[in-house]
């Protein structure tokens, strides 16, 4: 036996969030570079909430997130195919002819009721 007892798990409630290590999203994983352990280095890398890891690394309230806590029902069954080599030929609404050579010499204060033919 040891001579002192261990440290007890970390509870959910105790976790604390921080980006996954490709930065794509926040977690409360124990997941992490050991160095993000760094006294001087724990501010900038964990928070109390997702809310707090989401503005200080997405620079937005909400974003990717893994909650260790609260997992998903169901995993999927396979990776998606993210990311794709090219862009994808998704239908749109109507045939484009590519984007004009030069902008309108004076485009419009807003959104017009009709497209136009002509450039405004």
């Amino acid at each position: 036996p040891t001579a002192s007892p261990t440290q007890a798990p970390t509870t959910c409630e105790e976790r604390k969030f921080h980006p996954n290590t490709g930065e794509s999203m926040c977690t409360n994983s124990f997941d992490y570079p050991p160095l993000w352990d760094n006294p001087d280095l724990k501010d900038q890398y964990f928070f109390e909430t997702l809310e707090e890891c989401c503005e200080a690394v997405f620079n937005t309230p909400t974003c990717s997130h893994e909650d260790i806590c609260t997992p998903t029902s169901m995993p999927s069954v396979s990776p998606s195919g993210y990311p794709t080599k090219e862009p994808t030929n998704g239908p749109t609404n109507a045939p484009t002819n590519g984007p004009t050579k030069e902008p309108t010499n004076a485009p419009t204060n807003g959104p017009t009721d009709e497209p136009t033919n002509a450039p405004t």
